[in-house]
């Protein structure tokens, strides 16, 4: 598998704090795979909200790491290095943006006191 970099491998996190990056990965087979997943509406501040960044990330993996033949029931060795690799890119960009929306929300509490 020949993966290619251009920001964020295989997807593309979009919302929160203006973060948004093209990704692509080539399979060599049926060409480029992209899906965007959105964060604007979650509040990246709480684990909630990182969960539910999380878990749309491991569905959007699974679609754009789909496309290798499966063998019997099993995914193919390919399809799952893709989502592991994909996977764990997005959780580095998710802890970013997890970080800042924190870093902002202490800013605004720091605000909020300081004009009271």
């Amino acid at each position: 598998m020949r993966i290619i970099y251009s920001g964020l491998l295989s997807l593309a996190l979009l919302g929160s704090s203006g973060f948004a990056g093209a990704a692509a990965a080539d399979t060599d087979m049926r060409g480029t795979g992209k899906i965007l997943v959105s964060t604007h509406d979650l509040d990246l501040a709480t684990d909630t909200g990182v969960r539910t960044a999380r878990a749309r990330v491991r569905r959007a993996a699974e679609r754009v790491c789909s496309d290798y033949p499966r063998i019997g029931i099993l995914p193919s060795t390919e399809s799952a290095r893709c989502r592991t690799a994909a996977v764990h890119e997005a959780d580095v960009r998710i802890a970013t943006l997890a970080s800042r929306a924190h870093e902002d929300r202490l800013a605004s509490a720091g605000m909020d006191s300081c004009t009271r």
